[in-house]
């Protein structure tokens, strides 16, 4: 089995003449088996990384282009939020900034924020962070609580 060179991307002309040096053993190494494509289903180890299998790669792309965001398909795959990034820049998808949601969604937001809960509370409810609520509820156009008006409403649903 041959042993894997990381390289830097630093000097692209000197990584060029590299790889047209190493072609000619890619091949003899290929035709014997000791070569593994990108495509394999093993995973590649050493002491610092933790290589990404062809198998893995294809899962990665499905699970972003079904809608999750990088940071649930890191989570899916086992991944680091970067892992998934790299691979998607690579394979040259554009990341999203977010996941966007439906004007439902965002419909019990402001019915929730509106019946008394706070930001934090919708969010815990629907499973968003506090600050995608308060963003979606000022898109949405909702004057937000003062600080007074919150501990006021807070009071009343623990005296009830």
């Amino acid at each position: 089995m041959c042993n894997v060179v990381r390289l830097s991307a630093c000097n692209t002309n000197k990584l060029t003449k590299v790889n047209d040096a190493l072609r000619p053993l890619k091949a003899k190494l290929r035709a014997s088996g000791d070569l593994l494509e990108s495509t394999d289903t093993r995973t590649y180890h050493d002491s610092r990384y933790k290589y990404v299998t062809g198998r893995e790669t294809a899962r990665i792309l499905e699970l972003y282009e079904q809608g999750l965001s990088a940071s649930e398909v890191g989570r899916q795959t086992d991944r680091p939020l970067r892992t998934v990034t790299d691979v998607l820049r690579r394979n040259g998808i554009k990341i999203r900034k977010y996941t966007p949601i439906g004007a439902d969604i965002v419909t019990k937001m402001v019915d929730l924020y509106e019946s008394g809960l706070s930001c934090a509370g919708v969010a815990k409810a629907l499973g968003f962070s506090s600050s995608a609520v308060g963003k979606h509820l000022q898109r949405a156009g909702i004057a937000m609580r003062s600080k007074s008006e919150a501990a006021i409403l807070r009071s009343k649903r623990e005296n009830a």
